[in-house]
């Protein structure tokens, strides 16, 4: 179950601040002014893991889902 859009993701405009859109179930698409990528987070016992899943467009929506 995501909160995210395809549409939605395509017409962000980039920002000087980092922002950290949340998908739900660990999966967050991380947008810079010159970069969006997906993240994968989650807690291995009390330490938060970060996995990088690759960069959107090449890395679409539904692959990051996957």
């Amino acid at each position: 179950m995501g909160f995210l859009t395809d549409l939605k993701i395509r017409t962000l405009s980039p920002s000087t601040k980092e922002q950290m859109l949340n998908d739900g179930d660990g999966l967050y698409l991380r947008v810079r002014a010159s970069s969006k990528s997906w993240l994968y987070r989650y807690k291995s016992g009390e330490k938060q893991v970060k996995i990088d899943l690759g960069a959107y467009p090449t890395v679409t929506l539904t692959m990051a889902r996957g």
